[in-house]
């Protein structure tokens, strides 16, 4: 009886050895799959960059984001943003309301033009008025709108980068940062637009933004002509940040720099001698075609 006992006992145990290893190569595989699966929608994801339909497409979802939140919301959330909204609308004059329903409209329709006249609109009530005769909720939508329609609408999103509202200057800069990192801007365009935006901006979380992507997103010939010309037009704001820019670029400190932005020039364009663009450079930054 006891060698049977002992026999029943070495065979459960080897059950249980055999069960404990089939979970643990069940386990293993799994994880393998795991890794396997997540490396895969990496792959395919670096694969496919959207273009700028896509990048549109998705604006535009983001810009209805806020009222189609209202229709297909859910309890006391929905219930509050309903009571806010209403109060807000019930608050705007009959212009205002007018302006927020013509600027859906430019959104609804793709209306660049119209879009156009409306922001010439608001910048002139705001002129002879003041900054507040247009409420900061209109002056969001407007955002949300010219958003939209970006690169092409930089001129519209300008004043709202500099708006004493927080509220809207940060939603003016997130679109802007959007612009900075849109694949489907090749460098010598997103060079431009940061040249021409260097002129005006002096917020400096948009300025950190414009910075880091001229390090990034550019070539290098094309990197240095736009640190030339903001030295020679931009603001003192950005010529200030540019210079720790330029100095990672050129790996030193910021007090080795030339406090000369001339003499900074000379360094920079000897420092493109050393390190000319690389022949798949072009392919590289010139920005992913339109995928319609």
């Amino acid at each position: 009886m006891k060698l049977n006992r002992n026999i029943a006992i070495l065979v459960l145990l080897a059950a249980m050895l055999s069960g404990a290893g089939l979970m643990f190569l069940y386990q293993k595989a799994g994880d393998e799959t795991t890794v396997s699966s997540s490396a895969r929608l990496s792959k395919a994801k670096a694969r496919h960059t959207p273009g700028r339909s896509a990048a549109k497409a998705s604006k535009k979802q983001k810009a209805q984001a806020k009222s189609e939140f209202l229709v297909v919301g859910d309890g006391g959330t929905r219930a509050r943003l309903l009571a806010e909204a209403a109060d807000e609308e019930r608050s705007l004059t009959p212009e205002m309301a007018s302006i927020v329903a013509s600027l859906q409209s430019c959104l609804d329709d793709e209306d660049r033009k119209t879009l156009t006249k409306i922001c010439d609109k608001i910048a002139r009530i705001r002129r002879e008025r003041g900054e507040e005769a247009v409420p900061a909720m209109v002056r969001e939508k407007a955002v949300e709108t010219i958003g939209y329609f970006l690169p092409g609408s930089l001129a519209e999103i300008l004043p709202f980068l500099a708006d004493p509202n927080p509220d809207v200057a940060e939603a003016a800069a997130d679109q802007f940062d959007d612009v900075l990192n849109d694949a489907s801007i090749g460098d010598r365009e997103l060079s431009s637009i940061i040249v021409m935006m260097a002129n005006v901006i002096d917020n400096e979380d948009t300025i950190d933004s414009m910075m880091m992507s001229i390090d990034c997103n550019m070539r290098n010939s094309v990197k240095v002509s736009t640190c030339n010309q903001i030295l020679e037009n931009g603001t003192k704001t950005i010529v200030k940040q540019l210079r720790e820019t330029i100095a990672d670029i050129l790996e030193v400190e910021v007090d080795e720099l030339p406090a000369d932005n001339k003499a900074l020039q000379k360094k920079l364009n000897d420092w493109l001698k050393e390190n000319p663009d690389d022949e798949d450079d072009e392919a590289l930054y010139k920005g992913v075609e339109d995928d319609e």
